[in-house]
């Protein structure tokens, strides 16, 4: 896609959560391609961060008036949310849409022409699949069906955002950005963590199916996310899907990542309701930013990599 003309950063709202760390971890560790079209990113704190944060950043939460320290800002790319770990209620999680209406808002306010929502995986309903094959890929028209409550809420906000484009035509361009499992993000990466944290038992427990393998994902590296973000905000626009699948071209076995990350694997039976393979379909995302195949040790090396980064 041709680039834009005009410049402008980009507002980074909930950068205390993990994706904003990591985001900005990896972005001060490579100043060389942070972003590669120039942008200034500011990055947005409901409190104040500590002495130790470097950079552009502002105290700021919805309902509060404009902030008015911010340069031009042509995108903002809006990771703040509430995941199942901080809901304690279905209402909790009905949030989501809530903040992603106020990112658009504030899209309005401040001049913005394009929000990067956050959405997940999620919203596809999980079923099984022969591992590694790619042919049971979800593409981006296939969301919904029997999806857990953060699926369904996650939906609700790209139903919402639907809504509000629809009402503002000429409004800040919603691309909702179906992420897949962030490596360094996600529950394995926890496990993985914890298990290294040990003296001398670095093994985790997965699902074991029937045929003796495991569970199977889509992923996306914390680089490769960089970059996608780098890449929509420096195209036009109203050229942007409203929805993307967001990941590494071919999913990634849980356990390969294990073992790469130099973990053990404990088995236990798969219960029913475990899902055998949820991959993304990114045919759409090839015609914007075509990523590479990652296999496990370049996730893990990613990884590692990012873990040993200051910023």
């Amino acid at each position: 896609m041709a680039k834009q003309e005009h410049h402008g950063g980009i507002l980074v709202l909930g950068a205390s959560g993990q994706l904003g760390r990591m985001l900005r971890r990896y972005w001060a560790s490579s100043q060389d391609t942070a972003p590669s079209h120039g942008s200034e990113v500011y990055w947005q704190y409901r409190r104040r961060p500590g002495p130790e944060t470097h950079g552009h950043w502002l105290q700021w939460c919805p309902g509060d008036p404009v902030p008015g320290d911010l340069g031009p800002i042509r995108a903002i790319l809006a990771l703040w949310g509430v995941t199942p770990a901080h809901a304690k209620t279905a209402s909790d999680l009905a949030l989501n849409a809530k903040l992603a209406l106020q990112a658009q808002d504030l899209a309005q306010d401040i001049g913005a022409g394009l929000v990067l929502h956050c959405s997940s995986a999620a919203v596809y309903e999980p079923r099984p699949a022969a591992p590694g094959a790619i042919s049971g890929a979800f593409p981006e028209t296939r969301a919904g069906g029997q999806i857990n409550a953060y699926g369904a809420a996650k939906l609700a906000m790209e139903t919402a955002l639907m809504d509000w484009a629809e009402a503002h035509p000429r409004g800040a361009r919603a691309v909702s950005l179906r992420l897949a499992n962030v490596v360094g993000a996600d529950s394995l990466f926890a496990a993985i963590g914890g298990a290294l944290g040990r003296s001398g038992d670095h093994t985790i427990t997965l699902d074991q199916f029937d045929d003796g393998e495991g569970p199977w994902r889509s992923y996306l590296t914390m680089p490769d996310l960089a970059h996608v973000v780098d890449r929509l905000v420096a195209s036009p626009p109203k050229r942007l899907p409203r929805v993307l699948n967001v990941a590494a071209p071919q999913p990634v076995a849980m356990e390969a990542l294990a073992r790469a990350a130099g973990c053990g694997v404990n088995w236990r039976p798969a219960p029913d309701s475990a899902a055998r393979m949820v991959a993304l379909d990114t045919s759409a995302l090839r015609q914007i930013v075509p990523l590479p195949d990652r296999n496990a040790e370049d996730m893990i090396a990613s990884w590692n990599a990012l873990r040993g980064a200051q910023g």
